[in-house]
């Protein structure tokens, strides 16, 4: 009995199953920041919930916009990497990181972004996909193809290229905006 199952493969769906419970279970401890919305009773002993309100409010701080380069893509890096953590976090700040992205004055720090954008298009495609058009640079937010340094298009393009090969983004009529690309002002 045990080798027809093995052969049915009916042994893998049951260790992915119980993979899948695990992984599933540790998320909840690491996200217990949403309590309030989930009724958990580990309401903010998470890593998120004690973290996340800090790196929001320096990353909405007018300072840390106007401060230090190198603290404002540290900001932006850490709320990114904790958006690609919980589905619902990441709709919560999307308008936060756009924001920030219109208004970054550093290439790097919008090219990093611009990765971390397609980073959470590819684990959250959901979440995201309301924000397409501001992906392409076709609303006022996010303008990453259209950016004056060619490095930051580069990996703009590269990065919306990634997720239409993938299946994880349509180009819908948005094709005309990366053609534009090819051709440097």
């Amino acid at each position: 009995e045990a080798e027809l199952a093995a052969a049915l493969g009916q042994g893998a769906v049951a260790e992915d199953t119980n993979l899948d419970n695990a992984r599933e279970a540790a998320e909840a401890e690491l996200l217990s920041h949403a309590a309030g919305v989930h009724g958990s009773r580990a309401a903010g002993k998470g890593l998120v919930a004690a973290y996340a309100p800090v790196v929001v409010a320096l990353c909405g701080h007018p300072a840390v916009a106007s401060g230090h380069a190198l603290l404002r893509g540290a900001a932006l890096a850490a709320l990114s990497r904790l958006m690609a953590i919980d589905a619902s976090f990441c709709e919560q700040h999307l308008q936060l990181l756009f924001t920030r992205l219109r208004g970054e004055p550093d290439k790097g720090t919008r090219a990093a972004l611009m990765v971390a954008l397609g980073d959470l298009a590819f684990r959250f495609p959901n979440a995201v996909e309301p924000w397409t058009e501001h992906l392409y640079g076709l609303r006022k937010w996010g303008n990453s193809l259209h950016d004056a340094d060619a490095g930051v298009r580069q990996h703009a393009i590269t990065v919306l290229a990634h997720l239409v090969l993938n299946d994880m983004m349509k180009v819908k009529g948005h094709i005309a905006e990366m053609a534009r690309c090819l051709e440097d002002p």
